[in-house]
């Protein structure tokens, strides 16, 4: 009689195992999983220093356990298989694992019903089947161990479907580059990207997708699979991909922290790249900043008479970044571009590690040099990555016409005038931040518990404004100088289209301003029905002001 093979039925949780991190046995599979079989994986590393890394006061790791999805489909690796893999003449397996990490112990009978470990949730990690640059998309809560200097802004709302529970968190996301369908450029364009979709509704594209819209023209060498991206590749990308964007060039110290902390601020990650000391290039994406307080004087008061001020980007030490090569949440400084400090500074840094550079660049032209922190464990790493900022790419959302210098130009300019028409007192120590945002947020933040004006308030929420608005809110030094982030305070702001025209004092949306000395604030608004800016600042109200919090994302 015919012999037949005895199979197996399925059993629950077959497809699903959990790792214990206060297990060394488990530690260590976590690290198979996660570091190549071949090579060095800095991001690996930077993702098990995040998960193992203890809090501190504590003796346990941040993570503790870890639910392993062991059959994944992700979509943005099919994407990559149907573009480029599936013609490779090896086949290679569609079936990702996903990882999902957690700040507390889980059982296995809760796998079905993780709706009580929402709080507990820290992200996940795909592992896509390859024998290097393992890593597929990363999302992982920023720590924020110092809650008042560390402001990951930028994040997105990312859900997960986990056996029919569904988890969020909020975060951005990265992914190492396979050098194919993935490169450090359209991998920075993904971050962003996918970054702000999750945030305002926008459109989401695969890094496949980027890369066809980057290459639809031939632009360089190949058309595909190809090294990386030029600047023309990543503008007709982004273009295509429905956002306006707009390319900043080499800049000083003090005017390349403003722009990136101003987009920053409006929930826009910046592009940056960054030239290193053997003459390559590289794109990471910048996510937040720090916020150092108090700072003793400010450098650059801009200006003339009557309102001259000083820029809240003064207060922002460093920046967090994605860097596909580097890892998550790296911290990026701009350091001093001294071409000898410079050239002893690279040096010392690969000093005893595994690693070496050829400095083939003038560092002399060397404008706004940077520094990125690995601050990692292994001792074959550099401490730190020397680089000179070339440019900064800002994917703005369709139909935003104003950059973030013609805005605080614009606004500025409508304060001057009204400041020397009505005599108004303007504080020598004038503070301004301008940070970009949607109107249905802005008028959102104006809750009746709020301690901005209650006549204010309600004017806000019920006028008639613009989708996307410039604001740039005003203080001083003192009232930025605060020990406490709660504690920091504004005297007024000015709103403007940001779909508008750059010209001066032509339009407005509001003006908001309180004169500390008689605890007396005024508020002036254009409407539709004034033809011009005279018209409207005519008229105003005024009443009792004290000054109130400003956004804090």
């Amino acid at each position: 009689m015919p012999q037949h093979e005895t199979i197996e039925p399925e059993k629950p949780f077959q497809n699903w195992s959990i790792l214990d991190l206060e297990q060394e046995n488990d530690r260590e599979k976590l690290e198979q999983l996660l570091l190549p079989k071949r090579g060095l994986s800095i991001t690996a590393l930077s993702v098990l220093d995040y998960l193992l890394k203890r809090p501190e006061g504590n003796e346990l790791p941040l993570c503790r356990s870890v639910l392993i999805e062991d059959t994944y489909f992700d979509q943005d690796f099919i994407n990559s298989i149907s573009s480029f893999y599936s013609k490779s003449f090896r086949n290679v397996d569609r079936i990702c694992k996903r990882l999902h990490f957690f700040s507390c112990k889980i059982e296995h009978s809760h796998i079905i019903d993780l709706e009580q470990y929402q709080d507990s949730y820290l992200g996940f990690c795909v592992i896509r089947p390859l024998q290097q640059k393992v890593l597929g998309r990363i999302v992982l809560k920023p720590r924020r161990e110092t809650p008042e200097e560390e402001f990951p802004i930028c994040s997105g709302h990312f859900y997960v479907n986990i056996a029919g529970t569904k988890l969020f968190v909020d975060s951005a996301p990265l992914m190492e580059q396979d050098g194919r369908v993935q490169t450090c450029s359209s991998v920075a364009i993904w971050v962003s990207t996918t970054t702000m979709a999750h945030y305002f509704d926008l459109p989401d594209y695969t890094t496949s997708e980027i890369m066809d819209k980057a290459t639809k023209f031939l632009a360089g060498p190949r058309v595909g699979p190809t090294q990386g991206l030029t600047y023309d590749q990543m503008m007709l990308a982004l273009k295509d991909m429905g956002y306006d964007p707009i390319m900043f060039g080499p800049m000083e110290k003090l005017e390349a922290i403003h722009t990136i902390y101003s987009y920053i601020e409006s929930g826009i990650p910046p592009i940056l790249s960054l030239e290193f000391p053997d003459n390559t290039f590289h794109a990471i994406t910048a996510l937040g900043h720090t916020h150092k307080r108090p700072l003793q004087t400010p450098v650059l008061r801009l200006g003339r008479e009557p309102l001259r001020y000083f820029r809240s980007s003064e207060w922002i030490p460093s920046f967090y970044i994605h860097d596909d090569q580097r890892g998550i949440f790296r911290e990026l400084k701009f350091i001093e571009p001294d071409s000898t400090q410079l050239r002893q500074r690279i040096q010392s840094a690969y000093n005893g590690t595994s690693f070496s550079t050829n400095i083939t660049v003038d560092l002399e032209k060397w404008r706004t040099p940077v520094s990125l922190n690995l601050d990692l464990p292994p001792t074959e790493i550099p401490r730190e990555v020397i680089a000179n900022l070339w440019a900064v790419i800002v994917p703005l959302p369709r139909g935003i016409t104003l950059s973030h210098l013609e805005a605080e130009n614009k606004c500025v300019s409508i304060m001057r005038l009204y400041v020397s028409s009505y005599d108004l007192e303007v504080p020598e120590d004038l503070v301004i931040r301008t940070y970009l945002t949607r109107s249905n947020d802005y008028k959102a933040r104006m809750k009746p518990d709020s301690d901005i004006n209650d006549y204010v308030r309600i004017l806000y929420r019920s006028k008639p404004m613009p989708k996307w608005l410039w604001v740039t809110e005003l203080s001083t030094v003192s009232k930025m100088n605060v020990t406490h982030i709660d504690d920091l305070r504004i005297i007024g702001e000015l709103i403007i289209d940001a779909t508008s025209n750059p010209w001066p004092n032509t339009d407005f949306i509001a003006f908001h301003w309180i004169n500390e000395n008689d605890e007396e604030g005024m508020v002036v608004t254009m409407s539709l029905d004034d033809k011009d800016i005279d018209s409207a600042l005519l008229t105003w109200s005024s009443g009792p002001d004290e000054p109130y919090r400003p956004l804090l994302r």
